[in-house]
Formats: structure tokens, sequence, C-alpha cells
């Protein structure tokens, strides 16, 4: 589902936005919280928001090794404002 690209513009925008959101490779990034660990890498390209990876070494072996099945019950971490943009 796409979003409107002013929301997500104006949300990257913001400071804490962008010291909090760390590019990884291409348009790979993990979100960054001190506080939490297992957090997802997300792929963004314009609108189009999709996890990559269930933390960061699961992005690892999706992008540069053999990938590892994510198991269909996995739930990923509740993110705040990223996750409205994954549902």
């Amino acid at each position: 589902m796409s979003r409107p690209l002013f929301v997500i513009e104006e949300r990257l925008e913001s400071e804490f936005y962008r010291d909090h959101l760390p590019p990884i490779y291409s348009h790979r990034y993990l979100l960054a919280d001190p506080d939490r660990t297992g957090m997802p890498v997300l792929s963004m390209y314009q609108t189009d928001i999709i996890y990559y990876g269930t933390d960061l070494v699961d992005y690892f072996h999706h992008e540069f090794g053999r990938p590892v099945p994510t198991p269909q019950d996995h739930e990923y971490a509740e993110i705040p404002f990223w996750s409205y943009f994954l549902e």
C-alpha cells in the first residue's frame, strides 16, 4: 500500500528520524532504537516500504547470502510511525 510521499518526506526531514534511520546498503535502512534489539531492516524506495529482514543478521542473509525462510507466524517488532506504512 502506497502512502503519500509528502508524509514520508516530512518525517524523514525531522532530526529524530534522520538520526534513527541509518542506511545500511542502497535503499535498505535499519531502524535504530538503543533501547531495543531485533529491529527489522526496511527497504524504502520512494513510497514503497517493505520489511527486508527480521533483524540485521536476517537482512545480511537475504542481501548477500542464502536467505533463511522467515517463519509464517513471525511477528515483526512494533515500530512507532513506521508500522503504519507497513500494514
